[in-house]
């Protein structure tokens, strides 16, 4: 009896274990492929999210070009999201306004939505996906878009994200309130 009901506690901890959302806290680095004229071309750029998550609800800073330092790339925004509380459901980031740009800011609002998979390969957390620029309909992918390739290089982000959130709580109840 004993140990059948060990063997089910363990059991139910392991499926608990399975059946959460990963935590997306950290720091993500990788490339964006950018899709031209809707053909895949050869064009990539260097790209950052740092990431923070309390519950369902993630909030973050990207940051995109040759230098992905928040005071030198060539963009860098705010992002929010929230995690399905579905296995296997992507995750979509959604840009909530720039912070810095050294290129034409017009250019830094392509990157207005992330469609990311979370996966775990060879022991390396992975965000890959697409991006898109969504124009008038916020159910249309349409515009600019491209593949996004990230993986987890630290477990917490290496810039205070939480700053360019002023309104920060409020954020995290609305997502985590559903």
């Amino acid at each position: 009896m004993k140990k059948s009901f060990s063997l089910s506690l363990l059991l139910f901890f392991s499926l608990m274990g399975y059946c959460q959302s990963p935590n997306l806290t950290g720091e993500w680095v990788g490339v964006m492929s950018v899709d031209v004229n809707r053909t895949q071309q050869n064009v990539f750029v260097n790209f950052s999210l740092q990431i923070k998550q309390s519950g369902q609800a993630i909030w973050g800073i990207y940051t995109g070009g040759n230098k992905l330092s928040t005071d030198s790339c060539d963009c860098a925004g705010r992002l929010t999201s929230r995690v399905s509380r579905e296995q296997g459901v992507p995750v979509i980031f959604y840009q909530d306004g720039i912070v810095h740009h050294t290129i034409p800011e017009d250019y830094c609002m392509y990157f207005n939505m992330l469609n990311l998979n979370y996966s775990v390969e060879d022991s390396l957390e992975i965000l890959k996906g697409r991006w898109h620029m969504v124009l008038s309909n916020p159910t249309a992918i349409e515009g600019a878009a491209g593949v996004l390739v990230l993986a987890k290089v630290a477990d917490k982000p290496s810039v205070d994200v939480d700053q360019y959130f002023p309104r920060l709580q409020a954020l995290i109840r609305r997502f985590n309130d559903n």
